[in-house]
């Protein structure tokens, strides 16, 4: 691009320098076409470059069809400077006058058209070159000038600035030309975000924000519809790759991709276009299609759409077309629900009254004006001769001003802006007030000019606040239109949905009411059309990408123990402990916990065990009543094998408490009860331990008669009292220090229900206590070992002792590490097992006597095992005492 402008400075350069080369430029144009030019004369003249016609054929050099926005445009400039000229406030003693010519939308047309602008601002010191080249040209002029044959009519005027071009694609060939001999442009519709660049385009502002805005603009505005797979069509030239270009960096990082990215050349482009449309159909699911390009343009790819029969697509169009009344004939399921990005200049009243009143006649100063009603009027059969004598244009076009040229613009704000501009800035460098400017008629000073152009502000019609900043651009404001069938007459029209302005918050520069919007097939504005390459992945699954687009992804469940509880999930998430995925995976709910049901197989074993032992323990209870008077159940203490008894159904009936659902309460009472039902269990032994031991173990009446209270089943009471209450006083203690509670314990994915506490100090006393109740007893029971057979309970005691030393040291660390159903096993067999082996090991050894060895439950027997115990102790103390 650079070599191109660099080369065409240099053509342009020697151009100028060379009198050969501008006699032949001259004699040139003066056998080519003939040119159409609308001027008026002043003591300051401003160029116009606008887009009369397009379709330009450059083998014949002809411009195909009219533009009626472009006459429109040329005429909002014409009206701006007879508004300035009859103003008293702006330029009161200079006269704006113009020099407008046609671009035909067209760059190469375009860059001729400059060199006008330029020959006539370049001040030659050769005045017999100068006139020879104003002859030749103004002569290739006279046939359809609108000017006079005056010689002052034919001079070229000397050109301060140019209002134009409309495509940027026009605009950055002319703008990078004139930049080089500071010849002021401002442009009223071009938004190449390239013409910012003042290293290349020094002179050139614009009425219009960049592309770069209307980019951002178009992303926010897929973003609020959640759509993430477009696809992109443009022109192949600076203006369509630029713009494009421009949209995908911006929207790149909001996660939009890009499914088509296609261009078409200006010209001969009707294959390429239907190649685009092919293509698009096959990417159905890129519904949106963001379109750059000339209203011509865009008129030639949805005709196409409509022979393809494109459907069901949501187009959203840049300024340069999306807004065109054009646009209301096509077709509606083409077209219907499209979203324009428009402009905000809007058409004052008084400006279409000016319009309004134009005829064939009193409009002679704009030539393309009276071409474009008479092409019009021929199309439609009306007699010419008639319609010029009478000054009039057709009644079915002009008397309900239904044809397009009456159609609302907002570009005609923006040339009329631009106009305004130059004035300003004019009437700031000439130092007016209300009455004068100090203007002369020399050179004018156009660098001079550009800072007093930089620094110009107004109240505009687009924009109350008008300037332009460094670059020369404006603050960046857009109106978003969408293309609705209307209710009454069924015809597709523009209803303003919202707007977007460039600066503040990102969030808060896009304003949408959703509830004006009517989608494709009169659809309701909730009906949102989707434009994804993949369907969202719903909570319960994950992403997997299968594409060179981060937008394509399969959903693929999350796997057994994940979830995820987002739409478009990368990965799935592990449930924290005591969690679970539900059945969709979707989010992670509370693990029940596993209670033990009546079902249960460890809940009938434990049951069954109980209920027998129950029994056992019956049948022994009411055994040693009936046997109550045998010896054998006499030398066992009475009283105290009651009191065992007892304690052992205590310890029998614990376990009902772990087969229930675990509650504090429950767990504090399964605490207590296992503990005061070990300790009476232990008391008991202990107190028939020791009194076995001081009766069989009395060395003198005196010691007799001091432990004579504690022999009796009174004081054999109260001691058990007073054992079983240290260890209730350690329980309570324990308890409201320090609760226990209930805890949810994770085991192999499944949640248990157990009783815990923060601290185990009371824990670890009250079993301390127990300990030292059983290492009692193991002593007493190995002192009494060798009593007689009738009263050799203590041999049980000592065997009884040990087993329950092994089941309580066993029992509490099992209990604490065993997880699940299996604590509550140990913790319940191990409590009946405690029991049943005090049961087994004291009482089944007399059942057995008492059922099966009558001869061995007898007074005379009794009597001689203990005159033997005496005879063999009282010779084994002589023995020693000798």
């Amino acid at each position: 691009m650079n070599v191109v402008r660099v080369w065409r400075f240099w053509q342009f350069y020697l151009l100028i320098l060379s009198p050969t080369v501008w006699t032949h430029w001259a004699q040139n144009l003066n056998n080519s076409t003939q040119i159409m030019l609308a001027r008026d004369h002043g003591d300051i003249v401003l160029g116009g470059l606008f887009a009369a016609h397009f379709e330009y054929n450059p083998l014949d050099r002809k411009c195909a069809h009219t533009s009626e926005r472009g006459i429109k445009h040329i005429q909002a400039m014409i009206y701006a400077i007879q508004q300035i000229n009859n103003n008293n406030h702006i330029l009161p003693n200079i006269k704006l006058g113009y020099y407008i010519r046609d671009s035909c939308n067209s760059p190469n047309y375009a860059l001729e058209e400059a060199l006008d602008f330029i020959i006539s601002t370049y001040n030659t010191n050769n005045g017999v070159q100068r006139s020879l080249l104003l002859s030749n040209f103004c002569h290739s002029q006279q046939a359809s000038s609108s000017s006079t044959t005056d010689n002052n009519q034919n001079r070229l005027p000397n050109i301060f600035g140019i209002v134009g071009g409309r495509a940027s694609r026009v605009s950055i060939p002319v703008a990078s030309l004139v930049s080089n001999f500071d010849i002021a442009m401002i442009s009223y519709a071009s938004t190449s975000r390239l013409l910012s660049d003042k290293a290349q385009f020094g002179s050139f502002f614009r009425t219009v924000p960049s592309d770069e805005f209307q980019a951002a603009a178009m992303v926010d505005i897929i973003k609020h519809f959640n759509w993430t797979y477009v696809a992109t069509v443009a022109t192949d030239d600076s203006y369509g790759r630029l713009a494009i270009s421009t949209f995908k960096n911006i929207s790149a990082h909001d996660g939009i991709c890009i499914a088509v990215e296609e261009y078409f050349p200006i010209l001969n482009n009707q294959q390429k276009i239907t190649e685009i449309i092919q293509r698009l159909r096959r990417y159905s699911d890129a519904v949106v299609i963001v379109m750059y390009c000339a209203i011509y343009e865009a008129t030639l790819v949805l005709r196409e759409a409509e022979k393809q029969n494109l459907t069901g697509r949501i187009f959203i169009g840049s300024e340069a077309w999306s807004d065109s009344p054009n646009l209301v004939d096509f077709r509606q399921d083409v077209i219907g629900g499209m979203l324009s990005v428009v402009l905000t200049g809007r058409e004052t009243q008084v400006f279409r009254q000016y319009l309004d009143q134009l005829d064939l006649c009193n409009n002679l100063i704009n030539p393309w004006f009276k071409q474009m009603w008479i092409s019009k009027a021929i199309q439609r059969g009306y007699n010419i001769d008639h319609l010029l004598s009478n000054c009039s244009i057709p009644t079915d076009l002009s008397g309900n001003k239904t044809d397009r040229f009456y159609d609302s613009s907002t570009v005609t704000a923006y040339v009329i802006d631009a106009v305004y501009a130059f004035a300003y800035a004019l009437h700031d460098m000439y130092q007016c007030d209300h009455h004068h400017c100090q203007f002369s008629n020399h050179q004018f000073d156009r660098k001079k000019f550009l800072s007093y152009l930089h620094n110009v502000s107004f109240s505009a019609l687009s924009n109350p606040d008008f300037s332009f900043n460094s670059n020369g651009d404006v603050v960046a404001r857009y109106i978003i239109k969408n293309l609705q069938k209307d209710k009454q007459s069924g015809h597709l029209k523009f209803t303003s949905i919202g707007e977007w302005i460039g600066y503040g918050d990102k969030e808060d520069r896009l304003i949408i009411n959703e509830t004006l919007i009517r989608w494709q097939g009169n659809r309701n504005w909730t009906n949102i059309p989707a434009s994804s390459c993949s369907r969202d992945c719903n909570p319960g699954t994950y992403r997997k990408m299968y594409h060179q687009h981060l937008c394509c992804w399969k959903c693929l469940p999350c796997e057994t123990g994940q979830y995820s509880n987002s739409t478009n999930a990368d990965s799935c998430l592990h449930c924290t402990n005591g969690f679970q995925p539900n059945p969709k995976r979707s989010a992670c709910v509370e693990i029940l916990p596993e209670l033990l049901e009546i079902t249960d197989p460890l809940t009938i074993s434990i049951t069954v065990t109980m209920m027998v032992f129950l029994i056992i323990v019956a049948l022994v209870w009411s055994l040693f009543i009936k046997h109550r008077q045998s010896s054998i159940v006499k030398a066992s203490n009475y009283l105290l094998s009651h009191i065992l008894l007892f304690a052992i159904t205590v310890c029998f009936l614990i376990p009902p408490q772990f087969l229930i659902q675990p509650t504090n309460t429950i767990c504090n009472s399964i605490f207590i009860s296992f503990s005061l039902a070990v300790s009476l269990v232990l008391a008991t032994l202990l107190a028939k331990t020791n009194q076995i031991k001081q009766i069989f173990f009395r060395h003198s009446m005196t010691k007799v008669r001091k432990q004579s209270y504690l022999m009796k089943n009174s004081g054999q009471v109260i001691f058990i009292i007073a054992l079983v209450s240290i260890e209730a006083i350690i329980c309570c203690i324990a308890v409201l220090q320090n609760e226990i509670h209930v805890r949810r314990v994770v085991f192999d994915s499944r949640i248990y229900l157990i009783c815990d506490s923060t601290h185990h100090l009371g824990l670890a006393v009250a079993m301390g206590y127990i300990g030292i109740l059983m290492i009692t007893i193991t002593y007493l029971a190995f002192k009494t070992r060798n009593l007689p057979e009738n009263f050799c309970e203590a041999r049980y005691l000592c065997f009884t002792a040990v087993v329950l030393t092994c089941i309580l040291a066993s029992l509490v660390p099992t209990y604490v590490i065993t997880p699940g159903h299996y604590r509550v096993g140990v913790a319940t067999f191990g409590t009946m097992s405690f029991a049943a082996s005090v049961l087994i090991a004291f009482y089944m050894p007399k059942v057995y006597i008492i059922l099966h060895k009558p001869e061995m439950n007898s007074r005379q027997k009794t009597m001689q095992d203990i005159t033997n115990f005496t005879f063999t102790v009282s010779n084994l103390t002589e023995g020693r005492r000798e």
